[in-house]
């Protein structure tokens, strides 16, 4: 018969080599004899083979009562926990009875330790321990540097302090993409207008080389209309661009030029069907007034002669023909072919018009200056003029002037005896 002390009492299985103690249970609470354990026994009454010995300690099958003997499992059917169980929020990492539920479960810290009592050390942290440090950063080639991160709380690495990147690569002699290699740059440059075309240009030792292709040049004025200079416009700067054509002027005649391929106008060409006539002025053009003399003289019945100082009609009577004339019909006559009565301007010219008028007709000779109004002043027909040479020095009776040939003077008379006279061209 077993005796059973306690709801939680086992056999007590002794040594081999010690005495065997029949009926002794222990309450375990982790390690400890709940009633004192020792040596002590209780008495088995009679055993069931009648002979009064003590049941087998050793281990051995469950007696019909179900129960087990000392070298069973320990744990009775309520589940209360035993060396192999522990209490919520402790874990027997280690698997041994003797030092009881030694691990409190705790978060993880990722220090290097295992708080949360799985059998794993730091599972989860990005990093640990806290506090380690390592190298960061890509590379530490050519300009860029390698950096130092460390493990912060909670297994997290904080950031990279001191690298430096690879940046993009430019011509100054650093490698700045850290590939290795310094400055293996190229560029395209120049341009496809005008007479340019695009090239390359390549980096060495920190500059650019020169462009491969066909850079600008100077622009030129030419019939090809090139753009040399690759600005977009041909000839610019140029007086004429290629062939154009365009309208001109010779004093006052209208004419035709055209570029003469160098960016230059060439001559004004004057319509040669111009005909110079006698009428004072230079009719074609050509920079010289009444050219073809015989036709001024036929058709003004005066001779045309041609001074340092002017042109000039002397009109007189000789040869079977000629003129003569009132001071208002002279001045009416050299109208007609856009004359007007000469105006002196100074002792070379009155000079040169005595001598002509005096080879032709010694006497008085009709010419510009005049007093019609008789107002005491004296003033010309033509231009104005400041110079004089009356004889004595001032005009006497009459309102009209002449040039006294034999005398070398100027004298006055009345306006209307016919007299010789001189007309003058207009200043061209």
């Amino acid at each position: 018969m077993e005796v059973v002390i306690g709801w939680r009492m086992r056999l007590l299985v002794l040594s081999a080599s010690a005495a065997l103690v029949s009926g002794c249970f222990l309450e375990r609470s982790g390690t400890g004899l709940e009633d004192g354990g020792g040596g002590g026994g209780v008495d088995t009454g009679p055993s069931t083979d009648g002979g009064g010995a003590s049941m087998d300690a050793g281990p051995g099958p469950s007696d019909d009562a179900g129960r087990r003997d000392a070298g069973g499992p320990i744990g009775d059917d309520a589940g209360r926990p035993d060396a192999g169980g522990c209490a919520d929020g402790t874990v027997d990492l280690d698997g041994d009875p003797t030092n009881g539920c030694e691990c409190t479960v705790a978060t993880q810290q990722c220090v290097g330790g295992d708080e949360d009592c799985d059998g794993s050390i730091d599972e989860g942290c990005g990093c640990s321990p806290v506090g380690t440090s390592e190298p960061c950063g890509m590379t530490d080639v050519g300009e860029c540097e390698l950096g130092t991160r460390t493990c912060a709380a909670g297994g997290v690495w904080g950031a990279c302090e001191g690298a430096v990147l690879p940046e993009t690569e430019e011509c100054n002699g650093l490698d700045d993409d850290c590939d290795g290699v310094t400055d293996t740059l190229s560029r395209t440059c120049g341009t496809n207008m005008g007479v340019c075309t695009e090239g390359t240009q390549f980096c060495s030792s920190g500059s650019w080389g020169d462009c491969t292709g066909i850079g600008p040049g100077t622009e030129t004025c030419d019939l090809g209309r090139l753009d040399e200079d690759c600005d977009g416009t041909a000839n610019e700067g140029c007086e004429c661009d290629g062939a154009e054509r365009g309208r001109c002027m010779v004093l006052t005649c209208n004419g035709t030029r055209f570029c003469d391929g160098s960016g230059s106008w060439g001559d004004c060409t004057i319509d040669p069907t111009i005909v110079e006539i006698c009428d004072g002025r230079d009719t074609d053009c050509n920079g010289v007034v009444d050219d073809g003399a015989a036709t001024c003289a036929l058709d003004s019945g005066c001779d045309f002669v041609r001074l340092a100082s002017g042109t000039y009609l002397f009109c007189h009577q000789g040869g079977g023909g000629g003129v003569r004339a009132e001071w208002a019909d002279a001045r009416d006559h050299c109208d007609v072919f856009g004359y007007h009565l000469a105006t002196v301007d100074d002792s070379a010219e009155d000079t040169a018009l005595t001598s002509e008028a005096h080879a032709r007709s010694s006497g008085d000779w009709w010419i510009g200056i005049h007093d019609l109004d008789d107002d005491g002043r004296f003033r010309w027909q033509g231009p104005a003029s400041s110079y004089d040479d009356w004889r004595g020095g001032h005009p006497r009776d009459g309102e009209c002037g002449a040039i006294d040939t034999g005398r070398g003077e100027w004298e006055t008379h009345d306006c209307g005896g016919d007299r010789r006279f001189i007309c003058e061209a207009p200043v061209p």
